[in-house]
């Protein structure tokens, strides 16, 4: 993308933002706060001042990151790598960095502020060469969604916008407790990713978003599934393992559905919960993300449960 049309992307964007706070939707929450007022945080990164009213902020990682700053009311002027989930409700026409992160690109954007997961520091979300053009919130992929989310909101003091967002996942999350009460007590259910390329299943996402939402809605994971670490590859022949789940959530982490290319896979159409059509895929990658992805796969396995009544 050109820094023309970033730019003008950005003053589109901000334009969108004022429009929706004289609407009364909220927008950037912070009060009567002066212009240019900032506050000290201490993150993972050290100690620095942050804007309390940023004015343009780039969300590096479409999960985690944007997630984050659209849920706590933060003016997004873009984000990158790829387009955000359709569940996440993202500022229309959101400009997308294809990455790796080029310095122009973000100086085009002219952030005051930057959310970006510090794992890595790498090419893709390099955190140490972005804080030299603005402060850099550092999400994590490793820890909790709401612990995640909560230590945010806390360093930007966005404690209102955090509670009225998890007060929509508790509801979406206690709806889909009382639907599937006894189901959820009784059932047993695979999370799944097929990688063609391969030949070999990931099960057992311990520690990811689907397996917390699991444990929230009070539902367990098959037995043979439970003995596996976190994100461990089981070889194709090894599937027969699951013979006795009762369903399977099969995460799809790319563009093409993964059911699609499962049919042909005996192993898998043997399954006894496959074979009786006990299977919800996910319409993208939730194996990373935030509330709305949190939300996002309540719904999927509320779907899933529905069919192992």
């Amino acid at each position: 993308m050109s820094t023309a049309l970033l730019e003008r992307s950005v003053v589109e964007i901000a334009t969108r933002h004022q429009l929706l706070a004289a609407c009364g939707r909220p927008s950037t929450p912070v009060g009567t706060a002066p212009a240019g007022a900032t506050r000290s945080v201490t993150t993972s990164l050290g100690t620095y001042d942050v804007p309390v009213a940023p004015v343009s902020v780039l969300a590096v990682d479409s999960r985690v990151d944007l997630e984050t700053a659209v849920a706590l009311g933060l003016p997004v002027s873009a984000t990158s790598l790829r387009p955000p989930a359709a569940w996440v409700p993202a500022p229309p026409g959101l400009p997308v960095l294809k990455g790796p992160i080029l310095d122009e690109e973000v100086l085009a954007l002219r952030p005051d502020l930057i959310v970006c997961s510090a794992e890595d520091d790498g090419e893709y979300r390099p955190t140490a060469r972005l804080q030299r053009i603005a402060p850099v919130v550092p999400t994590s992929f490793d820890v909790p969604w709401r612990a995640d989310l909560t230590t945010i909101a806390t360093q930007l003091d966005r404690r209102d916008a955090l509670d009225r967002v998890l007060a929509e996942y508790d509801a979406v999350a206690a709806g889909v407790r009382e639907r599937r009460r006894g189901l959820l007590a009784t059932r047993r259910i695979v999370i799944a990713q097929w990688r063609p390329e391969a030949g070999t299943f990931v099960v057992n996402t311990a520690g990811r978003l689907p397996q917390q939402v699991l444990t929230d809605l009070g539902g367990s994971l098959a037995g043979e599934e439970r003995a596996y670490a976190a994100d461990q590859e089981v070889p194709l022949e090894e599937m027969s393992r699951f013979r006795d789940a009762d369903g399977f959530y099969l995460q799809n982490t790319g563009t093409e559905r993964a059911l699609a290319t499962m049919r042909d896979v005996p192993v898998w159409r043997e399954l006894p919960a496959v074979r009786a059509g006990k299977v919800v895929e996910t319409a993208g990658n939730v194996k990373y993300g935030s509330v709305y992805s949190a939300m996002q796969v309540a719904r999927d396995l509320d779907a899933l449960y529905a069919l192992l009544g």
